[in-house]
């Protein structure tokens, strides 16, 4: 792996994911070329941490759907961009993190109680919930559980 262009795109936790997922399939001979070979150990132990972090149980990974929720009508993009100013890393850690409450709220959007009122960021809550659900799996996060637990044993073998 080598970094051509620092910072050139940010990406969700789901992208991460499948990327990795797929960077497996690539090594173990899974991705339909039949050409398995050995990790090196410095992209397996990688690979093995950030596996395990994107799985945690409190992680909130989204359902197979949610790499077009950026970009979907419906998107949280779509529902807070006509009236709230987010900048693009807000909105990647609201995709990402889901807060549920003010607390969390505050942390990822910078100088939220300057820049919105309370009734404004109970309203930018309630859209994340509507929108992307939360990670206990309400909502449309829930989705598409059953195909996510999948994942797990995909990359048990490194």
């Amino acid at each position: 792996l080598q970094i051509l262009e620092s910072q050139s795109a940010v990406l969700t936790n789901y992208e991460v994911l499948t990327h990795l997922l797929e960077l497996d399939a690539e090594y173990s001979g899974a991705d339909g070329e039949g050409r398995a070979r050995k990790k090196p150990d410095n992209l397996k132990i990688i690979m093995k941490d950030t596996l395990t972090y994107l799985r945690r149980d409190n992680a909130p990974l989204t359902d197979p759907y949610s790499d077009s929720a950026l970009t979907s009508p419906s998107s949280l993009f779509a529902r807070l961009a006509p009236k709230y100013r987010i900048t693009k890393a807000e909105y990647v850690m609201l995709f990402n993190l889901r807060p549920k409450n003010l607390a969390e709220l505050e942390v990822i959007i910078e100088e939220a109680s300057t820049r919105f009122g309370e009734e404004e960021l109970m309203e930018i809550l309630e859209i994340v919930a509507e929108v992307l659900g939360y990670a206990d799996g309400e909502g449309q996060a829930g989705a598409g559980a059953e195909e996510m637990e999948g994942v797990e044993e995909t990359v048990e073998g490194q």
